[in-house]
């Protein structure tokens, strides 16, 4: 049997040859397996790609929190009024909530929530 394929004509159909990638062998059972070991494949694939994905998204929540706490840190030190650095110590949070809703993490969502209400509760006292 030749490899070789002959060329084929403007309106003429291919016929599957027994060699070729598209036919199905008799009763169609290796098809149905392969297509199987494929769904269950890209399943897995798929899962892997969703928890790397969320493993990123809280890696980057863990670095941005790594800068602000030292940012505020510094800002603290470095400004004479309390209500300068709670000013800008507001604005972190609102924007580590935004960024934590963003990636999808609930629990720092709930934390950041929580630590928001109460800032807005201490800020409503000293007035």
């Amino acid at each position: 049997m030749s490899t070789e394929r002959e060329p084929l004509q403007p309106n003429q159909v291919p016929q599957p040859e027994e060699a070729d990638a598209f036919s199905t062998p008799e009763g169609g059972g290796d098809l149905q397996r392969t297509i199987q070991v494929l769904s269950e494949n890209i399943g897995r694939l798929e899962n892997d790609l969703t928890t790397e994905k969320d493993n990123r998204n809280e890696e980057r929540l863990y670095w941005l929190l790594g800068i602000f706490i030292p940012l505020n840190i510094t800002i603290h030190h470095s400004v004479e009024s309390f209500g300068v650095f709670s000013l800008l110590f507001f604005f972190q949070l609102v924007v580590l909530l935004n960024l934590a809703k963003k990636f999808g993490h609930e629990w720092a969502v709930q934390a950041l929530g929580t630590m928001l209400k109460w800032f807005t509760q201490v800020f409503q006292r000293d007035q």
